[in-house]
């Protein structure tokens, strides 16, 4: 299972929040045409740093089945999307 954090941008305690597990293919659908972006294998830090958890970052492990959206593991920053406006993300499937 991937994991979805809101951050801050920063680095350290504090600057993210408990993350949300869920299937990888599930987090890729729901994704769409939003761009990700590699960040490399240790979270990325994002400017300009958020006084609240504002940027997405997604953490693939090794475990996961890779898709096209993601295909290694490691953190991805989700360019487009901001954290007032991810509901969408977190919403049980149906």
């Amino acid at each position: 299972m991937a994991t979805i954090y809101k951050t801050t941008g920063g680095s350290g305690a504090g600057c993210t929040d408990y993350g949300t597990r869920m299937p990888l293919a599930d987090i890729e659908l729901r994704l769409g045409a939003h761009t990700c972006r590699y960040s490399g294998t240790t979270p990325p830090q994002i400017a300009p740093m958020t006084l609240y958890p504002h940027h997405i970052v997604i953490e693939v492990t090794g475990s996961d089945s890779k898709t096209r959206k993601f295909p290694k593991p490691g953190y991805y920053h989700v360019l487009d999307l901001h954290g007032n406006n991810v509901g969408f993300l977190f919403e049980l499937a149906r």
